[in-house]
């Protein structure tokens, strides 16, 4: 039936559409013909939403996008290529079309497709790649008619009327060629893992186990229909933190078979997270969960382009090690690990909402998210689990792994000498530093701001110059662009905080002066430490320091101190900690994927 309305629609706005002249068919085309047509495609896209499987929803959203796409493409700029097109076509010459042969057109193109094929098979799923494929085989069978019929020319211009789908279907390809390689690393790991601890039938009751409990959630989740905020609270805080803990227990009972010794403490340590998240949320009235609830329910989120939403795993999975991680069959998968993941993916979430729904949604959010901080935090250094345990590095052994690292790494690339070259320049920065430091006596704020903003890049730059230059003895070629990376990041950050009239900088230094900090300073490169990957990287004597991996271990490193902040002096401060600290994000976002060097 939604055919029949669909072509319905369609002759209705086809009936009014009555140029005079080629400006007013471009008109037409470019501002009233698009919102027509995709009102009518909208009427089948809803009902096609109906018969599709879950993996196939992306479809009508992908397709109203391509729709958008499409015509934004032919009439940009005044609509050039759109008048450039009509007129080829208005002056084309074809030979007379056989009826006959418009008939068999459409047998003819799709005996070139797979299509018929595929759909012999009743559980086949229609993925973005394969639907780009039937697109483009129909564009290029419609081509070959042309070329046959019209000749070249004509053939030609067509072919690049239709490029904006082949522009739109190459990008989705390749993400969607990504994500199937990204798929492989995840399940190769997770099935050699469960064939190692489980047994052969592990994997498949683990499969089994995942399907079990999406099918819990959905009947418990499908039974929930509040009439008011006081019925919500009560459902959320009430039934439903069993209900939920009811169903991933299915889930964490079939993950404990696939487990190597030293991950045993996941399933407990995972459940025991769910109730950790649920009672913040819920402890007191739900004053918590209120207050976020009131806030998401006022929120005002630009339309969010499904685009983003289909790169969104990509982008976060970029930003985490985990397909690194999961390529070593051997890799075993440890609580600083596992809270590594959970926080990469709750920032990368924030960073999202930030984006399309602005600061104050995206801070309430990242409140929302901080019970998993909290208990990350709390137990990420708790040794006993399942009946074993673990020995947590020491800070000399994490000093050890760093100075083995380093040392292997000058001695292969700058002789026997570039280690204690490499010593010794720390020692004559840190000289060069006091001195210039200690030479500057400020007696006011504005004095002080003058030193930082002027003088202090200056001095300081040819203090660290003494490390980096003893540093590129020591760098494997791909790691050559390391001290101009760095050098260049400390002026980036320098200029960012006092450009103007060094507002933001004296903005800063207001709220540092006047913080109010309680409770002990923590030692901060242990806490740190253990929250990166860096002390695993280095133990790989071959590792290569990326821009990636170096803007990660800042990033690391920031997100760790900015932390701290935050639990000893409150979110204010640590609000605008993160603020200070920003350049290097920015920085990082710009030129890690710049890959040309000197």
């Amino acid at each position: 039936k939604s055919l029949e309305e669909a072509w319905e629609c369609l002759t209705v706005e086809f009936r009014w559409l009555k140029p005079d002249n080629d400006s007013d068919v471009l008109r037409i085309v470019c501002t009233g013909m698009q919102p027509g047509l995709y009102s009518c495609f909208n009427i089948i896209l809803e009902k096609v939403d109906n018969c599709l499987d879950l993996e196939e929803k992306y479809l009508p959203n992908f397709m109203s996008e391509w729709f958008n796409h499409t015509f934004a493409t032919h009439c940009k700029d005044d609509g050039e290529v759109f008048k450039e097109h009509k007129e080829v076509l208005d002056n084309a010459d074809c030979n007379d079309v056989d009826a006959d042969t418009m008939d068999n057109l459409s047998e003819k193109c799709l005996s070139r497709s797979t299509v018929l094929k595929d759909f012999q098979n009743i559980d086949f799923i229609i993925t973005k790649a394969g639907l780009c494929g039937y697109l483009e085989h129909a564009n290029v069978c419609l081509i070959d008619f042309l070329k046959e019929f019209c000749g070249e020319f004509l053939a030609n211009y067509v072919e690049a009327h239709f490029k904006p789908t082949k522009t739109w279907f190459a990008g989705y390809q390749v993400k969607a060629q990504t994500r199937k390689e990204e798929e492989v690393i995840i399940k190769n790991f997770i099935q050699g893992r469960c064939l190692k601890n489980g047994g052969e039938n592990a994997f498949s009751d683990l499969e089994r186990g995942i399907e079990e409990t999406w099918q819990c959630l959905v009947i418990e989740l499908g039974t929930i229909n509040p009439k008011n905020e006081s019925e919500l609270l009560h459902i959320v805080c009430t039934e439903m933190q069993p209900a939920f803990h009811s169903c991933f227990n299915i889930l964490l009972e079939k993950v404990d078979h696939c487990l190597d010794i030293e991950e045993k403490y996941l399933p407990n340590f995972m459940s025991e997270w769910i109730n950790h998240t649920f009672a913040t949320h819920c402890e007191g009235d739900g004053e918590v969960f209120k207050k976020h609830y009131e806030i998401y329910s006022d929120a005002e989120c630009k339309d969010v382009d499904p685009n983003t939403m289909d790169t969104m795993p990509e982008k976060c999975f970029s930003r985490s090690t985990v397909l690194k991680d999961f390529q070593n069959p051997d890799f075993i998968i440890t609580k600083a690990g596992l809270c590594g993941y959970l926080e990469h993916a709750n920032l990368c979430f924030i960073d999202i909402v930030k984006e399309f729904c602005g600061d104050v949604l995206a801070n309430y959010i990242e409140n929302h998210l901080k019970p998993t901080k909290i208990w990350c935090d709390k137990h990420v250094n708790d040794v006993e689990d399942a009946g074993y345990q673990v020995k947590a590095r020491t800070n000399q052994e994490e000093l050890a792994i760093i100075e083995n690292f380093v040392k292997g790494k000058c001695l292969k690339n700058g002789g026997e000498n570039a280690f204690s070259d490499l010593q010794k320049s720390f020692e004559e920065a840190w000289k060069c530093i006091k001195v210039q430091l200690g030479s500057r006596d400020p007696k006011n704020e504005a004095e002080l701001m003058h030193i930082v903003c002027t003088e202090m890049p200056f001095a300081l730059h040819p203090c660290f110059n003494i490390i980096l230059e003893k540093v590129d003895h020591c760098l494997d070629v791909e790691e050559k662009y390391l001290p101009n990376f760095m050098s260049e990041w400390f002026n980036y950050t320098i200029a960012t905080h006092c450009e103007g009239d060094g507002e933001v900088y004296k903005e800063h230094y207001q709220i540092y002066k006047n913080a109010s900090c309680e409770g002990e300073d923590p030692d901060i490169p242990e806490t740190c430490f253990s929250k990166s990957t860096v002390l695993d990287d280095l133990q790989n004597p071959d590792f290569i320091i990326t821009k990636a991996g170096l803007c990660g271990y800042l990033e690391h490193a920031n997100l760790c101190f900015v932390g701290l902040v935050t639990d000893l002096c409150g979110e204010f401060l640590g609000n605008y900690i993160e603020g200070h600290l920003k350049p290097t994000k920015i920085w990082c976002d710009k030129y890690v994927n710049d890959v040309e060097e000197n």
